[in-house]
């Protein structure tokens, strides 16, 4: 019985999943006549309401995304990829045809996190094999800009599954999505990860790292770095019990937060 209830309830979030993005596409261009503005959202598995078999991998319970419609065009793009990528990002932004006055960036908790070292490295190959031959040629023959200092330093050291941790970005796989996100032309606003709580699990069914905050901490300061305008669910008054389902992933307070924190940002960029 429980297997036949997984395979409905995967069928139903796969339906859903086609539906939100051909009614995505649809309402994007068509709101692209009359709204003011163009936004591609782009984002990891942070952009669906997770838990609810309806919004996999879809925006329909990402009140940001129904609230910014309100007033904008906007293309939602979410968790395309099994481990969704700043690289993934990226690439699909790289290769869009499709016009935007604003790009938000939901993505890095994934390139960030700490997670096991063998783990790490065997992403860490395969997001760099999907960048372009002519952007690895461009930061080959331009090494000398990647820091010199070891930024594992910063990060404080544990043990995760039995394993030390390690994260996605290193220093050449920062240097790498440095060098993509300079070639993006659109005004940019990026939703960075917010702290997390190591005393809760939410409805998440294991334990978060308990170094993750020390490595997510780089995440905000390479967005600093890039001059990237940035929000993140620590700017609200509410705590990350009530604006996340598991420390990571919004609930439906999160989302309205975000959607507030966004439009402030979009004001202050016009």
């Amino acid at each position: 019985m429980k297997i036949v209830r997984k395979r409905i309830g995967l069928i139903v979030g796969l339906i859903a999943l086609f539906v939100s993005r051909t009614v995505s596409l649809l309402s994007y261009y068509v709101g692209s006549n009359f709204k003011e503005k163009r936004i591609l959202y782009i984002s990891d598995s942070r952009g669906f309401l997770v838990g609810s078999l309806f919004s996999y991998k879809n925006h329909f319970g990402n009140k940001l995304i129904s609230g910014l419609k309100r007033n904008y065009a906007v293309l939602p793009i979410i968790n395309r990829k099994k481990h969704t990528t700043l690289i993934d990002g990226l690439e699909f932004i790289r290769k869009t045809r499709l016009k935007y006055d604003l790009i938000i960036i939901h993505l890095g908790v994934v390139d960030f996190s700490p997670r096991g070292r063998t783990s790490a490295e065997l992403i860490r190959a395969n997001k760099i094999s999907l960048v372009a031959r002519e952007a690895k040629n461009s930061l080959d023959s331009d090494r000398a800009e990647i820091p010199s200092t070891d930024e594992a330093s910063a990060r404080e050291a544990a043990m995760y599954e039995g394993e030390p941790t390690d994260s996605i970005a290193d220093q050449t796989y920062i240097a790498i999505v440095k060098s993509m996100l300079e070639e993006i032309r659109h005004p940019l606003i990026a939703i960075t990860t917010n702290e997390v709580d190591l005393t809760w699990r939410g409805n998440y069914w294991r334990e978060r790292p308990s170094n993750m905050n020390s490595y997510l901490s780089l995440e905000r300061e390479f967005w600093r770095n890039a001059g990237i305008p940035c929000v993140s669910l620590d700017d609200c008054s509410a705590c990350v019990h009530e604006t996340t389902l598991d420390n990571i992933h919004p609930s439906q307070l999160g989302f309205q937060q975000l959607e507030q924190l966004v439009r402030n940002k979009i004001a202050k960029l016009h």
